[in-house]
């Protein structure tokens, strides 16, 4: 029996499907913020996390797409349908600066604090491990309106590159925490009183409690130093999350933080039983809309064409057998009961960067804008959030990159 499985598998591989990932030089949203993030130890060693708010609007049909927080919350008060529509599309936004949504509610007071209103913020960003954590937002913003009310509250104006810098003190500290002077209307650093500084590029705000990633990211933005855009296995990676469809939100993660045990009680027997997932460069999850079809995937990147080939064949033996840590079922039972389709791996190759690619898709249709029958609408990504949810609970084990001895 165990031959014929050995066959079976061989024979799977032998049919594994391939593309060649033709990317041109044009850039994506994606890429372009990518540019903006240092390749440095704080961007690779946690999870860079983005997320395009306006495809969050624009892939959840009926969906309001409001162009302020007046608006929006005129429609709130309303109890108009598309606002509701519009919230179980944002509740499944699982990706980017965790205040940019947590303190929504309150964001009304924005414009009068940082010069710009939420709905400014077309794509946010974050990287990095606190309190060293940098954000990203891309937008229409207005500089003289920002640098008015940041100097309404006594910060001042410097120069970095050549851009404006508003910082609270000439040593442009944003670590300081002041409770008492707490005010979540200013999403950089506000929930925590902090004053933290403020680069503004052109399209851009760069933030950061920490100088000194405001500087790497300026300098990433000027070309001084080599930005994640830069990286062959991030370039890669966004390059085919980008390809089609619309991209809503990604997150890319070190495999060592996918290193947990798979099945630790036995090491041994694991050994035995699944084999080997070749180590991979980066992992990235990506949820994109594609047609009728929101798309959860996983994309390992690799150096070459047959170690993607044989992580498609071992992640499908896995995912086969692997039982959830966290919820206690099946990995396969669970998709069943939620009506995610678990797509066969693919095997595809940016040319642009030469990389190799191995691509696990769940895909779920778009949810309808009907209740259901308790009444609640259907939030958007609930497939990206199981997957999001599993990787903070650390329950994808089958994703642990793992040779025998």
């Amino acid at each position: 029996m165990k031959k014929q499985f050995i066959v079976m598998i061989l024979a799977l591989c032998l049919m594994l499907p391939f593309m060649a990932l033709a990317q041109d030089e044009a850039s994506s949203p994606l890429l372009d913020m990518l540019a903006l993030v240092p390749d440095n130890s704080q961007a690779r060693g946690a999870i860079l996390s983005y997320v395009d708010y306006r495809a969050a609007e624009s892939t959840r049909p009926g969906a309001a797409q409001p162009e302020s927080w007046a608006e929006w919350n005129a429609l709130q008060e309303a109890k108009d349908p598309s606002a509701r529509l519009w919230m179980s599309a944002f509740f499944g936004v699982s990706s980017g600066p965790p205040d940019l949504l947590q303190y929504l509610m309150q964001f009304g007071a924005m414009p009068e604090v940082v010069g710009f209103d939420w709905f400014d913020i077309d794509r946010g960003l974050t990287y990095g491990e606190p309190p060293s954590t940098g954000v990203v937002v891309a937008g229409d913003f207005d500089a003289d309106a920002i640098i008015a009310a940041y100097e309404a509250r006594d910060f001042v104006q410097l120069e970095l590159n050549g851009l404006p810098l508003l910082c609270a003190t000439e040593e442009c500290d944003g670590f300081t925490l002041d409770l008492k002077n707490r005010d979540v209307a200013n999403p950089f650093g506000g929930n925590l009183g902090r004053n933290e500084p403020l680069l503004i590029v052109p399209g851009y705000l760069i933030n950061s409690p920490d100088y000194e990633q405001v500087q790497a990211m300026a300098d990433a933005y000027a070309d001084d130093e080599d930005s994640l855009a830069d990286a062959p296995d991030f370039r890669a990676a966004a390059a085919i999350a980008s390809a089609n469809g619309t991209l809503v939100q990604i997150q890319f993660v070190n495999f060592a933080m996918l290193s947990a045990p798979i099945f630790p009680e036995n090491p041994d027997e694991t050994a035995e039983d699944l084999g080997v997932l070749p180590l991979y460069e980066l992992a990235a999850f990506a949820h994109r809309v594609e047609g009728q079809d929101q798309i959860a995937e996983i994309i390992l990147i690799y150096g070459n064409e047959v170690n993607a080939e044989a992580a498609a064949v071992e992640i499908q033996n896995r995912i086969s057998k692997y039982e959830s840590m966290a919820i206690r079922k099946p990995l396969l039972e669970i998709l069943e009961e939620r009506e995610i389709t678990l797509v066969d791996p693919q095997v595809v190759q940016d040319e642009a960067t030469g990389k190799w690619a191995t691509v696990i898709a769940f895909t779920s249709p778009v949810p309808s804008s009907e209740e259901d029958d308790s009444g609640d609408i259907v939030q958007s990504g609930l497939n990206y959030r199981l997957l999001i949810n599993m990787l903070y609970q650390r329950d994808l084990a089958w994703l642990t990159p793992f040779q025998p001895n």
